[in-house]
């Protein structure tokens, strides 16, 4: 969690952008599908959707994420490619071979 000093010498040279929508992904009580329909729901033009990296949120992550990218991809938004997912990139890789190489910028 962000403190209000750190917020305040932040913003001095920063922009500070938040997420809007946390998948739920890193409780191990929910399942994939329930992941993604939260995600599904939640979000919007504009949203900032939050999956982790961890191997906790792993099996929720791999099944919710392809279910994700899909919904969106069916509502017509903008394809990208690979390498603009840097910091995702294992997760972004994963699915890029699993799904054709086709990847979209939710």
């Amino acid at each position: 969690k962000i403190k209000r000093e750190q917020v305040k010498a932040l913003k001095e040279h920063t922009q500070i952008v938040m997420w809007d929508v946390l998948s739920g992904d890193f409780d191990q009580k929910r399942d994939p599908e329930k992941c993604a329909a939260t995600v599904i729901k939640h979000a919007s033009p504009g949203s900032i959707i939050v999956f982790h990296d961890s191997e906790k949120a792993r099996e929720n992550v791999l099944g919710s994420l392809p279910k994700v990218l899909k919904h969106f991809a069916n509502l017509f938004l903008q394809l990208i490619h690979e390498t603009t997912f840097i910091i995702f990139r294992p997760i972004i890789t994963y699915l890029y071979k699993e799904e054709g190489g086709v990847i979209f910028n939710i």
